[in-house]
């Protein structure tokens, strides 16, 4: 699997590249991008399988960031990921077409994994699960383990358990 990891902050692109890497192990290729443009140059290349995007990069802002990619690429899953734990933009994201909707705690590394593979399942599959349903299990299942995500700040170090993959 190809995942691009499109994060400005290098300590939290750092974190999601290491927890990836170690989930994955040699399963996936990461490629990371700072802003929008950098990830349009990897896109460009048609090999990218799934897409974990910030909104806030230093060339574009929220909801738009999400719609300008997906616009050029709408095949391609995207995983948004943001501090915000706001209800209304993950549905929103969900029904413009964001494949998942992600916290930025990384606390949980079967949640990201889940999530990123089974974006990239339902898209191979062709499956679409209601936008509202997609949403509410998203902004649920994080509540439930990490009640202050939308306060807190990930710290850049983690012990990851790594199960077998495969």
């Amino acid at each position: 699997m190809k995942i691009l990891i499109v994060e400005d902050d290098s300590i939290q692109r750092e974190v999601l590249r290491q927890l990836l890497e170690s989930r994955f192990q040699q399963e996936a290729k990461l490629r990371e991008a700072d802003n929008l443009k950098t990830a349009f140059a990897y896109l460009a290349r048609g090999d990218v399988d799934c897409i974990v995007l910030d909104l806030q990069l230093p060339d574009s802002d929220g909801r738009d960031t999400f719609l300008t990619l997906h616009d050029k690429y709408p095949a391609i899953p995207v995983v948004v990921m943001t501090h915000n734990l706001d209800r209304e933009l993950a549905l929103d994201m969900i029904k413009s077409g964001a494949a998942d909707y992600l916290i930025k705690n990384f606390t949980n590394d079967e949640e990201i994994f889940r999530r990123i593979v089974f974006a990239v399942e339902r898209q191979r599959r062709g499956l679409k699960i209601p936008y509202e349903q997609l949403a509410e299990a998203s902004l649920v299942d994080t509540k439930k383990k990490d009640p202050t995500a939308q306060t807190r700040r990930p710290h850049p170090v983690a012990t990851i358990h790594v199960p077998e993959v495969g």
